[in-house]
Parts: C-alpha cells; structure tokens; sequence
C-alpha cells in the first residue's frame, strides 16, 4: 500500500536542504506532515517492537543511511546538509585475492584488530609518507 504523501511537505523538506530522495521518504511517513512535526517526532530505538521515527525510517523503502543521517543531522542541528559535510568522501577500491592476503597478513602482524578499511588507510599514509608526499 502506497502512502499518501503529504501536499506541500516535499517541498518544504527540500528547502530546508534535503536530498531528493530523504525529502520523498520523509513526505511519506504516516505522522509527517510539517518540520516541526520531524524535529519533535519521538526517535525511538530501532528495535522491531518499539515505534518511533527510527524505526518508522529502517523499515520505509528506499531510506538508506544517508537519509537518516540527513534526518538525524536536521534534528541535532536544524541542517540536513550537515550530515554530508562531517563525514569524508569514501573512495572504492578493488583488489586483487593476492593483495587482500597481503593486506591480511599485514592486519596479523598489528598485534591488535584493525579492520581492513583501517589497514588500507594506514598503507597508503606509510606509502605517501615514505615519498615524502605526506
């Protein structure tokens, strides 16, 4: 079943600064219907049994991460962009079976867990280092 998407609220949503698609999500959550009403909405805690807007927002078609950031970052700060501006652009490698083993094997050596995200970042600072380009 489709919800009814509330008149005007789309709009209002994209310009307080809302993403395209948080501002269509957002329109269509059942107890929506202004800003105000997002602001003060009660949160919740995400669990299947509780209700609130987080939960509301896990289980809405299409609302990723991101729209919840966006949501989050509205409610701390009165600025959905804020969401986008504090987190740094992630970049997307790929890598060979026998670079990932390696990259492993350079994990093991660490003596304590760090995640492969981590670990990639770390080689590539010790990379530019070592040239002298960072």
């Amino acid at each position: 079943m489709k919800r009814q998407m509330h008149p005007h609220l789309e709009a209002d949503l994209r310009a307080a600064g809302f993403s395209g698609r948080a501002a269509s999500v957002i329109s269509r959550l059942r107890d929506i219907r202004s800003l105000q009403d997002l602001r003060n909405a009660e949160w919740g805690d995400g669990k299947p049994d509780s209700g609130g807007l987080y939960r509301e927002l896990l289980v809405t078609p299409n609302c990723g991460q991101r729209v919840i950031s966006e949501v989050v970052a509205f409610r701390e700060h009165g600025d959905p962009r804020r969401s986008l501006s504090d987190r740094p652009p992630a970049v997307t490698v790929q890598f060979s079976s026998d670079e990932l083993a390696a990259i492993d094997a350079w994990i093991a050596d660490q003596g304590e867990p760090v995640t492969r995200s981590k670990a990639v970042r770390a080689l590539a600072l010790l990379g530019l280092s070592s040239r002298g380009a960072w």
